[in-house]
């Protein structure tokens, strides 16, 4: 901190004066600067959702889709979503939720969940015949309904499990093929 209270970085500092106002806003009491760093760092860094964030960077930086981040009119977004061509050329879409978890560390539940999502949860998520609202691929998926097959996408190490294939049967009955990518 510098010696009028504030942080050294701009960029932290405003990120705070923005916290602040959102706090006014919603008649809360805001944490001090150096907790709310604290729960910041913890959250961006550290927690499931800052494990979840890196792992879809770090799948969209290796362009391995077509398209990421989907807005659906159902107000849900996909993480991604591609079309495939087949080796007799006939193509093929993939619906793909990506969740960076370890299957050894969750319970059965959680990982139903999971697939429950696609087409039970809320009326299905991401299920086939959902309306795409994306201003980001406007031309090219605006208006459009969901299509293909649904795909769970994992972290690699789940993939050396010794009940892995208890889990990939499972899927099958949620019509899910699991899909084992690096983090």
């Amino acid at each position: 901190l510098r010696d009028t209270g504030e942080f050294r970085s701009e960029e932290l500092e405003s990120n705070y004066q923005k916290y602040l106002k959102r706090k006014k806003r919603e008649n809360k009491t805001p944490r001090d600067r150096l907790d709310w760093k604290q729960a910041r760092e913890y959250y961006m860094e550290k927690s499931r959702i800052a494990r979840g964030n890196k792992y879809n960077k770090t799948v969209e930086s290796r362009e391995l889709y077509d398209y990421y981040e989907v807005h659906l009119k159902n107000g849900y977004r996909l993480d991604s979503y591609n079309k495939v061509t087949l080796s007799d050329g006939t193509e093929k879409w993939e619906i793909i939720s990506r969740k960076a978890t370890d299957l050894d560390k969750i319970k059965m539940e959680t990982f139903e969940g999971y697939l429950k999502e696609f087409e039970v949860t809320k009326g299905g998520k991401y299920k086939v015949g959902t309306e795409i609202r994306s201003n980001k691929y406007k031309d090219k998926l605006d208006g459009k309904k969901l299509e293909g097959e649904y795909i769970l996408e994992i972290p690699k190490t789940n993939e050396n499990l010794p009940n892995i294939k208890d889990f990939e049967d499972i899927a099958k009955k949620y019509n899910v093929t699991l899909r084992f990518t690096e983090e």
